[in-house]
């Protein structure tokens, strides 16, 4: 297998699909056997990716055979998708099966279930000998920024997010976020690696469908963003009874602080853990954890370094500075298109997260908000990520997120809130002019498919 050098279980179950599907590892070896006479070492792929058996089956041959995948969302617009396609020219393209028209010497090669294969007519790609996988960082937005990743990388991090979560070879996982999202396919790998059980599904948490599969296969763990836990929350799952759940990991944001102390006490209770993690597409996920044990003495903070890991503050004030992480896992760098893979190792282990925070004396690390997320007004430092929270945290009938330049602050708000009110409340709380901040009612905040705000689009 490509995330270790030897699979001791062959008979377990690597995949198990909502149709009841099932492939072991047996199988996946023997599929990536099959795939590797079809599709030569060091190809360029370009793999649309759902939760379909055979498309997650195709990327695992695909890894372990020494291609490189370049990891797409099945629902980018057609346009969007196209342009990738053209700055990448990749030599082969998984996806779902249509009545499109190839372009000419473009060719269908095979055909598994709903998806097909097909072969382009771009040609060899030169690829540096280190590179084994392409990831977006907004993988909804169609931007051709990807981010070179090793196996060394992969192989690093994945060892890593299963010893944080203690994972065991007996536990059941599934998926909750997309395999291109960084986050989602560190929790698919770290079940490979563990030969433990994943599960797919095509159905998602605010569907009676998704529980249904999770009480019969007795789901013992997933991986969230913090919108999904309000989702958790408004369906009663942080309240019910599963006696065979065991963990849940929060990453790609912070729970706000309610959310946070509601989670960790009931399901304390319940001896379910919630993991607090901390990582980046650019770091190949994990990058950072909170122990279990000091959840609640430590609220706040993305704990220690992960393993392999070193973290420091970079040119700080008063303690705080951009946080800055050393080590195996740090991705190659970035890629913009095709020219680009033939590059090598330009961040030498070095990753600079534009994160701003500070270590206390046991070297936990907080986060106090994105580098590019501070503005000045009238020469006073504010940071936006850090109104939001002070703001959602006095009112929870709803969700504000902040967005601003050093001349003015814009507040949008779903809910309840009273317009003039929370205007007020922030002029006061913040000690801003009345000028410069302004509050706006939106039906509905913009956010990716991983669940991050689209500030962008407020702008």
């Amino acid at each position: 297998m490509f995330l270790k050098e030897e699979i001791h279980n062959l008979d377990n179950y690597a995949i198990v699909d909502e149709y009841r599907n099932c492939l072991t590892y047996r199988e996946l070896e023997a599929i990536s056997e099959d795939y590797a006479k079809i599709v030569p070492s060091r190809s360029l792929v370009a793999i649309l990716c759902d939760y379909d058996i055979n498309t997650v089956a195709f990327y695992y041959s695909m890894m372990n055979n020494s291609a490189v995948p370049i990891l797409l969302s099945s629902t980018l617009d057609q346009e969007l998708h196209g342009n990738l396609i053209n700055a990448y020219c990749p030599e082969y393209i998984w996806t779902k099966a249509g009545n499109d028209r190839l372009p000419d010497g473009w060719e269908k090669i095979i055909s598994r279930g709903s998806h097909v294969l097909i072969k382009t007519d771009y040609g060899k790609t030169e690829i540096h000998k280190d590179l084994a996988l392409l990831l977006s960082t907004s993988g909804s937005t169609g931007s051709p920024k990807f981010v070179r990743i090793s196996r060394t990388n992969l192989v690093c991090n994945t060892k890593a997010m299963a010893e944080y979560v203690g994972l065991r070879i007996e536990d059941r996982g599934i998926a909750t976020l997309p395999f291109y999202f960084c986050l989602g396919m560190v929790t698919m790998h770290m079940h490979w690696y563990m030969e433990a059980t994943f599960y797919i599904t095509s159905s998602t948490m605010i569907q009676e469908e998704f529980w249904d599969f999770v009480e019969k296969n007795k789901i013992t763990n997933f991986s969230a963003v913090p919108y999904q836990y309000q989702i958790l929350n408004r369906i009663g799952f942080i309240d019910k009874e599963y006696p065979f759940f065991r963990f849940s990991v929060v990453a790609g944001g912070a729970l706000d602080s309610k959310m946070y102390q509601l989670v960790a006490e009931q399901w304390g209770r319940k001896g379910i853990k919630l993991l607090v993690a901390y990582g980046q597409t650019e770091g190949s996920g994990l990058l950072a954890g909170l122990p279990y044990n000091r959840l609640l003495d430590k609220a706040g903070s993305i704990g220690l370094a992960a393993e392999g890991l070193r973290a420091s503050i970079y040119k700080g004030e008063n303690g705080e500075g951009e946080l800055v992480f050393e080590g195996t896992s740090v991705g190659l760098g970035y890629a913009s298109g095709r020219e680009d893979l033939n590059k090598g190792n330009e961040n030498q282990g070095i990753l600079h997260t534009g994160d701003i925070a500070y270590m206390d004396s046991e070297g936990y690390i907080f986060l106090k908000g994105r580098l590019k997320r501070f503005i000045k007004l009238l020469g006073i430092r504010f940071s936006l990520d850090g109104m939001e929270k002070v703001i959602n945290n006095a009112y929870s009938e709803g969700e504000a997120v902040c967005v601003g330049s050093d001349d003015r602050v814009i507040v949008y708000y779903t809910g309840k809130y009273e317009a003039e009110t929370l205007r007020e409340y922030c002029i006061k709380k913040f000690s801003i002019k009345k000028t410069m901040i302004q509050v706006k009612y939106i039906e509905k905040i913009p956010r990716n498919e991983s669940g991050k705000v689209l500030y962008s689009a407020l702008m």
